[in-house]
């Protein structure tokens, strides 16, 4: 069940309300169903948010009637603030005044729409797939998260909390509480280590105030990341960052294309001038299902690439920001430290992947070639 607090004073748009959600939730019987929670004041809103420990999203109306002097700061931005300080759920506030807010950002998890031109049924369908992610059931009062955080408590830090007695702050335990979460997160409860979403690999935007180790920065149309060493950051010994370029996993396969023998790029572009006369002499349908399978047959290329990937590469997954890409271990620039402010932060690599990037890095450049041996004289080792 999917429990919405709204905010609203008005009995026609409250009927409104339920109305859609009624007909929603008719329509989708077998999915999650949707109970809404009206409030008409911002008080009683208050005191709702604080006695339940489960609400998944708030519609919110900025301005409420009143039958006195209306107040300096609308009702509904004061209960915005009340949320974010005190909730971790998607706020969506309706209003035909939306520029009274236009001081509070939009993002995905707070919307402001116009209510004379919002669809209710989207709004609900935005509501049910953020529900859908979990996201408020891992951080609700009564989430995962607090759940792990209570058996932390007694079963782990209970057995050695005397350790952080003389601590000068929190941020040693907090640490170490939060060490605890993600080696919980980090394993099902069969002892098999989870799998990823790709999304994992990365902080967006990055979390350090600074530039640091595992920063991926961007000049024009060039990605690079940061591979200082973390401790030269810490100790303000560097002079210079250091940077490595990202090139698109497309662009990476064009290069080992291009090292090819010309007998085998011959047999490729062969092939390729193929299909391409074929899709060219083939009549609809079939011309739109060849090109299809063009684009299929491109794709499983890159995919197969990046499954076998060269020692100089590695693999970073698409995100809005970024295709595809590898960082190429052959494409190295040094900034000066003053000069890095030119290069724009767009996201880190997360510590379990930046540890991964910095021992395939190591291990690229730490390679030890010997020379080759004669091999009649090799074989007669065994006669």
């Amino acid at each position: 069940m999917i429990k919405i607090l709204i905010l609203e004073d008005d009995a026609i748009q409250i009927e409104t309300y339920q109305d859609t959600i009624d007909i929603y939730n008719s329509a989708n019987i077998e999915e999650f169903q949707i109970e809404a929670h009206y409030e008409e004041t911002l008080l009683k809103s208050i005191a709702y948010i604080e006695k339940t420990p489960n609400i998944d999203a708030a519609f919110i109306d900025l301005n409420l009637e009143h039958t006195g002097a209306v107040p300096a700061v609308p009702e509904g931005k004061k209960l915005i603030e009340i949320i974010q300080e005190n909730r971790r759920i998607p706020i969506i506030v309706l209003s035909g005044n939306i520029a009274s807010i236009d001081d509070i950002e939009e993002t995905p998890l707070l919307q402001k729409k116009n209510r004379d031109q919002v669809d209710l049924n989207n709004l609900l369908e935005y509501v049910r797939n953020i529900y859908k992610t979990s996201i408020t059931k891992l951080l609700g009062e009564d989430g995962k998260i607090a759940k792990d955080l209570n058996e932390i408590f007694w079963n782990y830090i209970n057995c050695n909390l005397e350790s952080f007695y003389d601590e000068k702050d929190s941020k040693s335990l907090q640490r170490h509480i939060l060490s605890h979460i993600i080696e919980k997160l980090n394993t099902k409860e069969d002892g098999i280590p989870e799998s990823y979403n790709p999304v994992e690999f990365y902080f967006i935007p990055p979390i350090k105030i600074n530039y640091h180790t595992g920063d991926i920065v961007q000049n024009g149309t060039q990605f690079y990341v940061i591979l200082n060493p973390s401790c030269d950051f810490y100790q303000q010994k560097l002079d210079y960052v250091f940077l490595v370029g990202i090139i698109s996993v497309k662009e990476a396969k064009e290069l080992k294309d291009a090292r090819l023998s010309a007998e085998r790029k011959a047999k490729i572009a062969e092939k390729k001038a193929a299909d391409e006369d074929l899709i060219l002499k083939a009549q609809s349908p079939r011309k739109e299902q060849l090109k299809k399978n063009q684009i299929e047959s491109v794709k499983t290329e890159l995919k197969d690439f990046t499954k076998s990937l060269p020692e100089r590469y590695y693999f970073l997954p698409k995100m809005d920001f970024i295709d595809n890409s590898v960082v190429d271990f052959q494409q190295q620039i040094s900034v000066l430290k003053a000069d890095i402010e030119q290069f724009r932060r767009i996201a880190t690599i997360t510590p379990f992947f930046l540890r991964d990037l910095i021992f395939k890095y190591s291990k690229y450049y730490g390679r030890q070639g010997q020379p080759d041996i004669d091999k009649d004289k090799y074989n007669r080792l065994f006669d």
